[in-house]
């Protein structure tokens, strides 16, 4: 899908500001205007109607003009916590699959959890993740390493030698780890790397093996509650280790009130703790899951689930006023079997990346409750600046990696449009605004929307 690595984008929308320090985000302005690419950079960007007559003269020529229709140009976003299921689970998801519902979605970065078959925590294992998605030219692939040998919560992997690697963080997202000792030891020995830890927030001793948030539905399965403070004591152990060792801490997909005042509590201490919501908290409760047939409800079920509905409007509001650092998708494809499996039994997980962006756009932007800045700032920068990645923002210079975003239109996002393996999403026909048009990258277009 590769097109020539120069042309001329004409006719979009742009925000006044994409530079990391003066991006907007009490406010947007947009500008129509155009994009001019050269050899993959971005060569000039044009505000205004100056294009028009540098084409009509001739002095931009030898060049492919795309008419932009008067879309938004967006940063290409990066999302913090995606299962791309290679090695080991490629029934699911492999990184080819995985990696076209990301461009689809508006990702050109992606960070990997190391829950594959085997577990990532050797270096042959990070080695083939870079190399695979290094051949197939798609998107940016950074694994994360396991902090425990083979995710077994019992002996710390070898930090510096991973990270030396290749590894960009430290997690055994999947699972908690249970044990005060092993955490301890992992973040006394993080701190001398000042490379994140991710936590997967779970006690089980609390959450017990619960499948679902406490409620007063009738629940013909009977299926067994899972507590919320279950998350919010590791979330809580998490942070005062980081204020002990000064280790970057990061709370994997956020859920409850507790967890967040917790977040809110150790920044004000000092302590480099930062977390992460997805849209299905912020969007769906552990009503949603009684509003579907229960052939659906496996859709609805993911690690940490759905919580009340007073949780949901915390993660909201903390999305607004700032403590929630970045948006991620928690992309965790499973095959139709698995979902099939009726609630009790299947595998927690749903997928994301082909629809956080609308999904922000059309309940957060549009409303008005946050700005495409922020948006921006919750997607690209953050996250970027977590795990110092790149950001190849939208100046003169950089690299032409954007996307072209309908945001004025809305429509169904549908099952038989998804780029992924696996379909278990709970928005399948939800009318969303926010689609992405078209994904560049290295000013190739590496996806295009019918």
């Amino acid at each position: 899908m590769d097109s020539s690595n120069n042309f001329i984008l004409i006719n979009v929308n742009l925000l006044s500001h994409y530079e990391v320090d003066q991006i907007q985000i009490n406010q947007d302005q947009l500008d129509l205007g155009a994009i001019h690419v050269m050899g993959g950079l971005i060569e000039k960007i044009y505000r205004g109607d100056e294009y028009k007559s540098l084409i009509d003269n001739g002095y931009i020529g030898g060049v492919d003009v795309i008419d932009g229709d008067g879309k938004l140009i967006l940063p290409g976003l990066t999302d913090p916590q995606v299962h791309l299921r290679e090695p080991g689970f490629e029934y699911k998801e492999d990184i080819e699959s995985g990696l076209m519902s990301a461009l689809k979605g508006g990702y050109t970065d992606v960070v990997c959890m190391p829950n594959t078959k085997p577990v990532i925590d050797n270096e042959k294992t990070i080695k083939h993740i870079y190399q695979r998605s290094s051949d197939l030219g798609l998107a940016n692939v950074y694994p994360t390493a396991s902090v425990t040998i083979g995710q077994e919560g019992v002996e710390t992997v070898d930090f510096k030698n991973l990270f030396d690697k290749g590894a960009i963080a430290f997690t055994d997202d999947g699972l908690g780890i249970q044990k005060d000792e092993v955490i301890d030891r992992a973040f006394k020995e993080l701190s001398a790397l000042q490379v994140p830890l991710l936590d997967h927030a779970q006690c089980e001793e609390l959450s017990a093996g619960g499948v679902i948030h406490p409620h007063k539905f009738d629940d013909e399965e009977r299926n067994p509650f899972y507590d919320p403070r279950s998350e919010e004591k590791h979330v809580i152990r998490g942070c005062e280790l980081s204020l002990k060792y000064k280790t970057p801490y990061h709370v994997l997909h956020i859920s409850t009130i507790g967890s967040l005042n917790a977040i809110k509590e150790f920044k004000q201490k000092g302590a480099p703790v930062t977390c992460e919501v997805t849209p299905h908290h912020l969007l769906l409760n552990v009503d949603d899951i009684f509003s579907v047939p229960k052939s659906m409800r496996p859709n609805f079920k993911m690690n940490p689930p759905l919580r009340g509905r007073g949780d949901m409007f915390a993660c909201q509001e903390a999305l607004i006023d700032g403590t929630i650092d970045m948006i991620s998708t928690d992309h965790a494809p499973h095959s139709k079997k698995e979902k099939l499996n009726g609630f009790t039994e299947a595998p927690f997980g749903i997928i994301g990346l082909e629809t956080a962006l609308p999904l922000m756009v059309t309940y957060f932007v549009k409303p008005g409750k946050i700005t495409y800045g922020r948006l921006i700032e919750l997607m690209k920068y953050k996250p970027n600046q977590l795990f110092k990645l790149p950001i190849h923002t939208i100046i003169e210079g950089n690299l032409a990696t954007f996307l072209l975003v309908d945001h004025l239109n809305s429509r169904k996002y549908e099952k038989s449009e998804i780029l992924s393996k696996s379909k278990n999403s709970p928005f399948l026909n939800r009318e969303l605004t926010g689609f992405v048009s078209k994904t560049f990258v290295k000013g190739g277009i590496k996806y295009a929307d019918k």
